[in-house]
């Protein structure tokens, strides 16, 4: 970077040269880039998708959006070590940032838009120079990490956690106290101190959070004004893979009570502007008339549970009715059962779990006072079969496959059959020499989604030697929805004994 950052420079005086640009927040040869950069480093940027695996849970998901200020943290700590005369001049950056590698639900959905509000506000408190989402556009058919939908540009969940910190946040950090893992709180200034603004993300999927409001000495009005982002804003269809209403957070008024003390629906971030007097009185919008639906697939697989909604429109529209309905009784009948016989749709959607038996069908019926609506689910067989994708019959059968050793197809190990045979060739003690074979290229005609394990005939070479205690054959699903899904350790020591067929079957098929 040294030579490479003078001769920029001497180019163009004004550029700023920074880098590396690194895939994630473990800011790997990080430290070794401040070192040896020099003075030409004018910042350093690093990449971060924090959330590594799809197989956790939401808890889990939200609690990495604070693992930016630790990477920023142990970078200023390097700056500090290496280059401490240019401590206040070298700038970070996150250049490139989405709350997981895998595109699916979770970045789409509305709790991608609450994690964003947490991530930006990590940055902000942080202090980070400059910040890069990725990206516009990309989609796929559970999610995507484009901010707007591809086919018809509707804001997605996390442009709305943008458009909160640029539109409603201010510019001057401000220190906060209070909050916990699931309602964390944010706060900014106005340059001269007279306003602030204080974020407060709830991510509990359904309990309310109480939070009292204190700004120094001051006192604050019964009344405050706040930004709501809740479902009633957004709301994600999975099963259409769409967003059935994408609106603009809403300014709304919040009461406080003697104790200064407010309201944070579940799932929702909000703003709340804080002044010493009351906000003007708004006109009371009418909500006008409310209708109520079902959200569900056409057909469910019998072997997994079916996430159903039910949703509160205003009449003739398409988008979510502002008032509140009483709890939505909910019957089912048909061979499935409800989580729930009460959904409280209080932000518009109620979510319930049905938990499928036999195949056939399932009628739902919703009432509410003077609403109801009825919606029919198909319950369909799951069938499990074995299907032969790679059976080695000739030399162009492995071509394409990958391998750390050398593959070849060999006739001489079964009577009238070809395998695949891997050759170690006395080399597996070699670094980063450990992939046995890699199978990437499947069928058009394979339903991907249902894929159940793997089934494989495994033996070791009759003139095989060496010590097998201890040495194994890891065997690894990869998906988009989990990277990696490990399905069995099988030992050298049993393969030795002849060949078998390995049955390995996922463990959880959700």
């Amino acid at each position: 970077l040294r030579d490479l950052g003078a001769a920029i420079k001497a180019a163009d005086p004004t550029a700023k040269v920074g880098g590396p640009a690194s895939s994630n927040d473990e800011l790997v040869f990080v430290e070794d880039f401040i070192r040896d950069a020099g003075p030409e480093l004018d910042f350093v940027s690093f990449h971060t998708y924090p959330v590594l695996g799809g197989r956790i849970t939401e808890a889990e998901r939200f609690s990495k959006a604070v693992n930016v200020g630790a990477a920023v943290e142990k970078i200023r700590g390097w700056i500090r070590q290496y280059q401490p005369a240019r401590e206040g001049q070298i700038e970070i950056g996150v250049s490139e940032w989405h709350k997981q590698v895998m595109e699916t639900r979770p970045t789409v959905d509305i709790s991608s838009g609450l994690w964003a509000c947490i991530f930006l506000g990590t940055m902000v408190d942080s202090g980070i120079s400059f910040a890069n989402v990725w990206d516009f556009f990309s989609q796929t058919e559970t999610g995507g990490h484009g901010i707007f939908d591809k086919k018809d540009s509707t804001p997605r969940a996390v442009f709305h956690a943008l458009t909160l910190w640029r539109n409603h946040m201010l510019p001057v950090p401000l220190k906060v106290t209070g909050g916990d893992e699931t309602l964390r709180l944010f706060a900014t200034r106005a340059a001269d101190g007279a306003d602030v603004a204080l974020l407060a993300v709830n991510t509990s999927p359904d309990q309310a959070r109480t939070l009292e409001v204190r700004l120094g000495d001051k006192r604050l009005p019964g009344k405050i004004e706040a930004v709501r982002f809740t479902d009633r804003e957004y709301f994600w269809d999975p099963h259409s893979g769409r967003a059935l209403w994408s609106l603009e957070p809403k300014k709304v008024t919040l009461a406080l009570d003697s104790d200064g003390r407010c309201e944070i629906p579940p799932r929702s971030a909000l703003v709340l502007k804080l002044s010493d007097s009351e906000p003007a009185s708004n006109p009371t919008e009418d909500p006008g008339a409310p209708e109520i639906s079902f959200v569900l697939p056409k057909n469910a697989p019998s072997d997994l549970p079916v996430e159903g909604f039910i949703v509160v429109r205003k009449k003739g529209s398409d988008n979510p009715w502002g008032g509140v309905l009483p709890e939505v009784s909910l019957s089912v009948e048909g061979p499935a059962t409800a989580d729930k016989t009460a959904v409280p749709t209080g932000s518009s959607v109620g979510t319930f779990i049905l938990t499928p038996g036999e195949p056939g069908t399932v009628h739902l019926r919703a009432t509410t006072g003077d609403l109801s609506c009825e919606a029919s689910l198909e319950i369909v067989p799951v069938e499990e079969r074995q299907e032969i994708l790679w059976s080695f019959s000739d030399a162009a059968s492995v071509e394409g496959m990958k391998t750390s050793y050398r593959l070849s197809v060999d006739q001489q190990v079964r009577p009238n059959q070809s395998v695949a045979a891997v050759t170690l060739e006395n080399d597996a003690s070699q670094p980063e020499h450990n992939t046995l074979l890699e199978l990437n290229s499947f069928p058009p005609s394979l339903d991907k989604k249902r894929i159940g394990g793997v089934v494989a005939n495994l033996g070791l070479s009759p003139d095989f030697t060496g010590d097998t205690s201890g040495a194994s054959i890891q065997v690894v699903l990869q998906s988009n929805n989990d990277h990696w899904i490990p399905l069995a350790s099988i030992p050298l020591a049993e393969i030795a004994e002849g060949k078998k067929e390995h049955v390995l079957k996922v463990a959880d098929p959700a």
